[in-house]
């Protein structure tokens, strides 16, 4: 049976020396290499949890919801767009964002990416300061959709 957690940093509810939520990045990528690069590139401004698979993920996203998800397209079995076909069909899960990161540079990957419903599409190799600025951008919005449907 695989285990749903790779690793990652710990979720914390506060970071205490800013005292501000701190948000969760789920990264899906089936290389493990690629899966510890991007995590640590993530790392010191985002708690991180790892998934080397679609599977993995989904049984994730069942018992922590992340505030978003960096998905590698090309992986065995389940890829990134079947993982974000099945997380679409669950309410509480489709609105989270998903910035999809491959090595593929056809446009049509990318077409089909964000018509998919991801929300943005990074190419590898990908530069640490544009993937926080996309990450951030895409929690910003996320987080202004979310106050304006509670009003």
């Amino acid at each position: 049976m695989e285990q749903p957690f790779l690793g990652g940093s710990v979720p914390r509810a506060c970071d205490t020396k800013r005292g501000i939520a701190v948000k969760t990045i789920l990264v899906v990528d089936d290389n493990v290499t690629n899966l510890r690069h991007v995590s640590g590139q993530l790392a010191g401004e985002y708690a991180v949890i790892m998934a080397k698979s679609g599977g993995q993920a989904l049984a994730i996203v069942a018992e922590k919801v992340p505030d978003l998800i960096v998905l590698d397209i090309e992986m065995p079995g389940m890829d990134g767009f079947a993982t974000l076909a099945a997380l679409r069909q669950n309410a509480a899960l489709a609105r989270i964002p998903v910035i999809f990161l491959t090595a593929n540079h056809d446009p049509e990957t990318r077409i089909k990416a964000l018509a998919a419903g991801g929300v943005d599409f990074v190419r590898k190799p990908f530069e640490k300061e544009a993937l926080l600025r996309r990450i951030g951008l895409h929690l910003n919005l996320s987080g202004g959709r979310q106050r304006l449907e509670k009003e």
